[in-house]
């Protein structure tokens, strides 16, 4: 999806980020549709995973069903991001995703020493929800900076 809306990205971003936004909310429904629907068709077929790549994948299914619903976060925080690199913010998306990776895997360590796959599981899904919460907030912030900009110019 990202490469569908990328071009649209630009061309909306190019007066300012703000205008970008309603484009960026419609491809977020869109995302949202997409993501969680993977993530209960991956939910679903998981006890089948043996049959498709034979009997090594029997033991996987409890994780695959735990880890789907990441898929759905992970096309919530993508739609921020893309806009981000679209608009030229490439600074802000990679402060983002540096500070995520960084601090993710410190999270993802520690939760699967004190409590194994589960630590490492629930640690996952903070670290996704908190990329969907700092990606959105970053844009979120840019944008009102950019219409800031805009009005002022027009006064």
């Amino acid at each position: 999806m990202n490469r569908l809306v990328y071009r649209r990205f630009v061309r909306a971003s190019r007066d300012g980020l703000h205008r970008a936004l309603p484009d960026a909310g419609r491809v977020l429904v869109g995302a949202v549709v997409l993501g969680s629907g993977t993530a209960l068709l991956l939910f679903l077929l998981a006890p089948w995973l043996g049959l498709a790549f034979g009997r090594a994948y029997d033991e996987v299914t409890f994780f695959v069903r735990c880890l789907s619903g990441t898929i759905a976060l992970i096309a919530v925080w993508s739609v921020a991001i893309d806009l981000l690199g679209a608009s030229g913010r490439q600074g802000a998306r990679a402060m983002i995703l540096s500070t995520v990776n960084l601090l993710g895997g410190g999270l993802i360590a520690a939760a699967s020493w004190l409590a194994g796959p589960s630590g490492a599981i629930v640690a996952l899904y903070a670290i996704e929800a908190g990329t969907v919460a700092a990606a959105w907030l970053v844009l979120l912030s840019l944008a009102a900076r950019s219409r800031g900009r805009a009005l002022s110019a027009a006064a």
